[in-house]
């Protein structure tokens, strides 16, 4: 199933989480990089970001079930 995420961009985070440790994706419209940013590193977690074309964006919430 195509959920409207580029490839390259989940190999790169296949290749970036360790044995035992998972990933959270966000799906965020609106933020302020620099609060946001802020409170997700008390988790000393890695960020890996993307930007999605209103296309992909339907995809992924289509997907997933959002505003049903």
């Amino acid at each position: 199933m195509d959920y409207g995420i580029n490839d390259d961009f989940i190999n790169e985070v296949g290749a970036t989480i360790k044995p035992g440790g998972s990933a959270l994706f966000l799906l965020i419209e609106t933020w302020t990089e620099d609060k946001a940013l802020e409170r997700l590193n008390k988790f000393n977690a890695t960020i890996i970001r993307t930007s999605l074309t209103k296309e992909e964006e339907e995809k992924l919430k289509v997907a997933f079930g959002a505003g049903e």
